[in-house]
């Protein structure tokens, strides 16, 4: 083996020589993901495993698209310190003061991407539902209601973009059912761009909706 040494030692200074460059420096971070503690706190009694679950295989996603990422918290709205970061996701962020939904809305405004699921921003910092979600109006929801729990739930995608990526449909079956509406239907505004709508289907009457 020892006779292979040099040839491995040049193979290793090929391929590590070009990167030497690039070594050592502050990280460039593409995206943050919050850890809310108040969601954690006051919506996750029976959510627990599905918030850290959430908040893991989001950066494990981030980790595999060799995308480099942060974890934030709080405090770091109430800091305005988003600045550094190109995209912030919330997830399913339930609980959000007034105040961290307008630091949130600054930061959307001076050019950040935001990521929400449905409930982001439903409850204030204790639990208690808003008198209007607290980021409804910067996601130019006019209004929401439960969803129709159905049999074949399918997310149609209408921008070209994502038909070539992802194809016409996603299926989720399994993810619905009779008696845990997990999906809410939002009326938005006319300046809003739909990228994708769940059309759900019951093969037994043959309905449609989305």
């Amino acid at each position: 083996a020892f006779k292979h040494i040099g040839g491995y030692l040049k193979e290793l200074s090929q391929t590590v020589n070009p990167l030497a460059p690039y070594m050592g420096g502050t990280p460039i971070h593409y995206a943050a993901r919050l850890f809310s503690q108040s969601t954690m706190d006051y919506y996750g009694e029976g959510h627990e495993r599905d918030l850290w679950n959430d908040a893991y295989g989001t950066i494990e996603m981030l980790k595999h698209a060799h995308l480099q990422s942060a974890v934030v918290f709080e405090k770091h709205l109430e800091r305005a310190d988003l600045s550094r970061y190109p995209v912030l996701i919330l997830g399913n962020c339930a609980c959000l003061s007034q105040a961290h939904a307008k630091q949130i809305e600054n930061y959307v405004r001076n050019g950040g991407i935001l990521f929400c699921c449905k409930d982001a921003g439903t409850l204030d910092e204790l639990g208690y539902p808003h008198q209007r979600p607290a980021l409804d109006d910067l996601l130019g929801i006019k209004s929401r209601e439960p969803g129709k729990p159905p049999h074949l739930p399918t997310l149609e995608f209408l921008d070209r973009g994502l038909r070539r990526l992802c194809g016409e449909y996603q299926s989720f079956t399994g993810v619905v059912n009779l008696h845990n509406e997990s999906y809410v239907c939002l009326q938005v505004r006319d300046d809003v761009e739909v990228l994708a709508r769940l059309v759900c289907r019951d093969l037994e009457r043959g309905d449609l909706w989305d």
